[in-house]
Parts: structure tokens; C-alpha cells; sequence
């Protein structure tokens, strides 16, 4: 996926901030290829997190939401 698609796709208020011009004039639609390329990351990061016991994978869920929210 382009990114300049990618970045119109999920943060279109972000477009201009590129130099990409008006959100509105964008017209690709990749719809489907994000929901492909989701999919495949989706089912990539299920079989590395499978090693993970239950209380491994409570830990690396609290630690990924604990990062996600010092950078929001």
C-alpha cells in the first residue's frame, strides 16, 4: 500500500500535512488491500504472540497499551 493512500486511507486530516494537497481530491480507494494487508498482519502477529503463556501475553498486553498511551 502507498503511502500516501495509507495515510489518506486511516488519517485523511493528516493528508495535507504531506504537502498531498486536499483530502477531498484523493480518490484511490484501497478498502480492500488494507483489509487484505490487516489480515496478514493480524495473523503473523497471532503466530508470534503463540508462544506467549497467559500471564506472558496479560504482561505484553498491558505493556503495549501502556506505550500506546505515553505516546498519545
Amino acid at each position: 500500500i502507498d503511502p500516501k493512500d495509507a495515510v489518506h486511507h486511516r488519517q485523511p486530516h493528516m493528508f495535507a500535512l504531506f504537502g498531498w494537497g486536499d483530502p477531498a481530491d484523493h480518490t484511490t480507494d484501497i478498502v480492500g488491500d488494507w483489509d487484505k494487508a490487516e489480515a496478514i498482519t493480524n495473523a503473523a502477529m497471532a503466530e508470534a504472540l503463540s508462544v506467549l503463556n497467559a500471564d506472558e501475553l496479560d504482561t505484553f498486553v498491558e505493556l503495549a497499551n501502556a506505550a500506546y498511551a505515553a505516546s498519545a
